[in-house]
């Protein structure tokens, strides 16, 4: 992937794209460590080719992310850009199971932060409609198969899932 760009969100308030981005300059890309906030006015422009978002567990409707995702993902499908999502398949859900999480069925489209607030709950919803592709290490998977497609998981929905989202 030499000679690649890429513009990575900080992923406040864990930080987690700074461990993304040091491995995308390994790797040999130009990398810009971008506030959460600014990919944000990037995705509603237009500004990026694609989009590239992990995430904590999906369904054949919903996938769950940091709260946040679920808004990025539908700027980017209004802008007409492309939205990949990479995880392992161990992180598919029944949609029953997300719906058990109580996380909420959407969130609202990024808005402008200062920074210094962290948005609770930590994690949200966005609508598999707006995913181009699931990459998996072992498959690229089209989002609207998914119902098909037999499950592969084979450990219980995981506690932090469960934990983090409840109110107080």
């Amino acid at each position: 992937r030499a000679g690649k760009r890429a513009f990575v969100a900080r992923s406040s308030p864990g930080g987690e794209g700074k461990q993304t981005a040091e491995v995308l300059a390994k790797l040999g890309w130009q990398v810009w460590l971008v506030s959460d906030t600014q990919l944000a006015g990037m995705a509603r422009h237009g500004r990026l080719g694609v989009m590239i978002l992990g995430c904590d567990a999906y369904s054949d409707t919903r996938f769950v992310n940091k709260i946040g995702s679920g808004g990025l993902a539908g700027l980017m499908n209004s802008a007409g850009k492309p939205v990949e999502l990479w995880a392992n398949e161990n992180k598919r859900l029944h949609s029953q199971e997300i719906r058990e999480l109580d996380i909420g069925t959407h969130e609202p489209s990024p808005h402008v932060a200062t920074g210094i607030a962290t948005p609770l709950p930590l994690f949200g919803t966005g609508m598999m409609d707006d995913i181009a592709v699931i990459r998996t290490p072992d498959d690229d998977i089209d989002p609207s198969q998914l119902a098909e497609r037999p499950f592969k998981r084979t450990h219980p929905v995981p506690d932090y899932l469960k934990l983090e989202n409840r109110a107080g």
